[in-house]
């Protein structure tokens, strides 16, 4: 019996050891598979032409547009008093993890004398299992990870991986917890110092876990940041006390290296950029520039409506991005602490050749939904201002960025813009780039629709200087076609019911514009490629419409906006439309770009 007893426990030893190291290597496949299937997801076969009957030599394509509406435009909602949206790809990436976490956790777990599920088999197991992921959980968190230089999806895509991961260890780790309590515990277990370390950094993980759900982020945001950091360094300085006294400490400090070396890299490119940020003095609508190094740059508000400012930046003169991508702000006179910051999607593009087609091309804009906490702040500071007769504030602000994958528009025959309220700084820098892309015959686009939903006409502002600065360098006959679509919600008038072009207009029934609204309103109806709706856009007949429009072509989708407008989206680009048979018949073949709208 004593024989078997040590035999058992230099099994339990030599698998504790190899199998955390055997996840790993079927992780790292899978993150470097996903990888190689994105390079070949962003890069499509010629399209043939079509005709009514079906072309086989579509089949490839065929294939990849079914595979993106299953995997990805299927989705399972949720109802548990907030709703819970779930695509097929990301149900079937947390089903396998959940499998492969608990199958190298739970088996070979039949002790010599028989016993199935041995608990001295598969409760250390399952503790060493769960150390051994925490630098991936760790990794997924970060802004500058070696998985987002692997695969290309940007940390914000992965931020559902960090959370499911999460989740996932916080059962594994719980398990491991009623192992140990199972068992027989002595006195001077309890009174050890890696015993009390490890119930400390499993209680910190369920304060987190419990901080961390959707309605808590989204009622008290910054509560859940600094609670998130908090609980957070409890659990990580717990767990490596705990897992020292077995000598897995070596899957828990790398965790500390992976956070220190994101901190490091954003805090120099902070540095960076604000030691070259030109000095700026802003006076109404002059700006006067002195680049003169200085230690952050001035921005500009304006508070547009009670839910919407706009904030201007002066771009550092080292810093690029792509259109479609976001930064990290942090506004020491607005923020509660030093190092608070917040991301927001950039609504200008930069200007490379003197071709960007926005007011002022040497600035960052943002347009930004008042919510609560930070952007509460930050609109009470525009109020301010405006109330003193100054639409403008200096302030210091400090810029980390880019972050996000931005989707190239570039090889589409036709792209489809659609945004709802402030989601449209999103779209509205694709637009811009589509459009500076056709006037240097860089790009393949023929056709842009922009569709932009908006409650109060006074928004319009945001998009105005942009726009009729683009559509102004329209002078000649273009390839590209350009169709802006402006959906005044604020109505009960039906959907798709164009409004007259005229001073007339403002007697339909949407909530009554300011002066102000009027006029921006007139500025960008006198061009042709702009035109006024009344009531929510019908999603399902504009994705119809352009479908067939881009027969025989590649048609690229961007949306950001509510969630019933994405899910619109996605119904509306599914098997009918954009699946195999359609495709195999000269359909188009479509790729939807999806960005987050959510504050939290």
């Amino acid at each position: 019996m004593t024989s078997g007893s040590a035999v058992d426990r230099t099994l339990r030893k030599q698998r504790n050891k190899e199998y955390p190291i055997q996840l790993w290597y079927f992780l790292a496949c899978f993150i470097f598979l996903v990888g190689a299937k994105q390079g070949t997801l962003d890069s499509e076969s010629h399209i043939i032409p079509s005709s009514s009957s079906v072309n086989l030599r579509r089949l490839p394509s065929a294939i990849l547009n079914t595979y993106r509406i299953v995997a990805l435009r299927w989705t399972i909602r949720i109802n548990l008093g907030t709703v819970y949206t779930l695509n097929v790809a990301e149900i079937a990436i947390t089903c396998a993890y959940i499998i492969a976490i608990f199958t190298w956790s739970f088996i070979n777990t039949t002790a010599l004398t028989g016993q199935k599920f041995n608990l001295q088999y598969w409760n250390n197991r399952a503790g060493t299992i769960a150390a051994s992921q925490l630098p991936l959980v760790t990794a997924l968190s970060s802004k500058n990870n070696v998985i987002t230089f692997i695969t290309g999806i940007g940390y914000d895509k992965l931020n559902y991986a960090h959370r499911m991961t999460s989740r996932v260890l916080f059962v594994l780790i719980w398990a491991h917890v009623g192992g140990e309590l199972v068992r027989t515990i002595d006195a001077e277990d309890l009174a050890s110092v890696w015993l009390r370390c490890g119930l400390m950094g499993a209680i910190a993980l369920t304060a987190l876990v419990l901080v961390s759900l959707r309605p808590v982020r989204a009622k008290a945001y910054e509560l859940f940041f600094w609670v998130h950091f908090v609980t957070v360094l409890l659990f990580l300085v717990g767990a490596y006390f705990h897992a020292r006294e077995f000598d897995f400490q070596s899957y828990v400090w790398p965790c500390f290296v992976i956070w220190g070396f994101d901190r490091l890299v954003r805090g120099l490119r902070v540095l960076l950029f604000t030691i070259t940020s030109p000095s700026t003095s802003i006076q109404g609508a002059d700006v006067e520039k002195h680049h003169i190094p200085s230690m952050a740059a001035s921005v500009k508000l304006e508070m547009i409506t009670s839910t919407i400012v706009r904030l201007t930046v002066p771009r550092p003169r080292l810093f690029h991005w792509s259109a479609g991508q976001s930064v990290f702000l942090t506004v020491p006179g607005v923020s509660k602490f030093t190092h608070e910051a917040h991301p927001f999607t950039i609504a200008s593009i930069e200007d490379h050749d003197n071709m960007a087609p926005v007011k002022q091309t040497n600035e960052l804009v943002f347009f930004i939904n008042v919510q609560s906490g930070f952007t509460q702040r930050l609109a009470a500071h525009a109020s301010r201002t405006t109330t003193n007769g100054n639409s403008s504030l200096t302030s210091k602000v400090y810029v980390d960025g880019p972050y996000g994958s931005a989707p190239d528009l570039r090889g589409f025959d036709t792209c489809v813009l659609v945004a709802g309220g402030s989601g449209v700084s999103f779209t509205l820098a694709l637009l811009l780039d589509v459009i500076r892309n056709a006037a240097k015959n860089a790009s393949a686009v023929q056709r842009v629709v922009f569709v932009w939903a908006v409650r109060d006409i006074r928004n319009v502002a945001l998009i105005k200087p942009a726009l009729i600065k683009a559509l102004e360098s329209q002078t000649q006959p273009q390839a590209l076609k350009i169709d802006i679509r402006i959906h005044l919600t604020g109505s009960n008038g039906p959907s798709e019911e164009s409004i007259e072009k005229s001073a007339s207009s403002s007697s339909t029934s949407v909530e009554k514009p300011t002066p102000q609204g009027q006029l921006d309103l007139e500025a960008l109806t006198g061009f042709a490629e702009v035109s006024l709706y009344d009531g929510r856009p019908d999603i399902a007949a504009i994705m119809t419409e352009e479908v067939q429009v881009t027969r025989n072509g590649r048609m690229g989708v961007a949306v950001c906006g509510s969630d019933s407008m994405v899910q619109s989206s996605r119904s509306a680009l599914g098997l009918g439309t954009a699946g195999m048979k359609a495709v195999l018949k000269g359909g188009a073949s479509v790729s939807l770009f999806i960005e987050g709208f959510a504050y939290a």
